[in-house]
């Protein structure tokens, strides 16, 4: 593996730490609007289990839409970044590297990361 394939996943790696800070982050964030809207549900629906369970469900709506978009995100990163790493990958009994453009695998991964 070169210097450079190496950088490049090294930058790819950090970039990818900071996508997953940053997702946890946004993911507190709703988490805590959910639980607000919850401690809301059982405020304005007193006893009626039925209403206050509808509403439950309706207050997590955007955390269960949020969870599936991210899942999505990473799996379409996960799927380029090993498309990149298959591509790169010398054919079986090759000695010699593959000059595989390392630099753009990463810069399209990265594209997915930042979106």
């Amino acid at each position: 593996m070169s210097d450079e394939f190496r950088n490049a996943q090294s930058e790819l790696n950090a970039k990818v730490e900071k996508m997953t800070d940053l997702i946890q982050t946004r993911l507190l964030k709703v988490g805590r609007k959910v639980a607000a809207q919850t401690v809301k549900c059982f405020d304005t629906n007193g006893d009626d289990y039925k209403a206050v369970e509808r509403c439950q469900q309706d207050a997590a709506q955007p955390a269960m839409k949020l969870q599936q978009e991210l899942q999505h995100d990473s799996q379409a990163v996960s799927n380029m970044i090993q498309s990149c790493v298959n591509a790169c990958m010398p054919a079986s009994g090759s000695n010699s590297e593959v000059n595989c453009g390392s630099q753009s695998c990463p810069s399209r991964a990265e594209l997915r990361i930042n979106t």
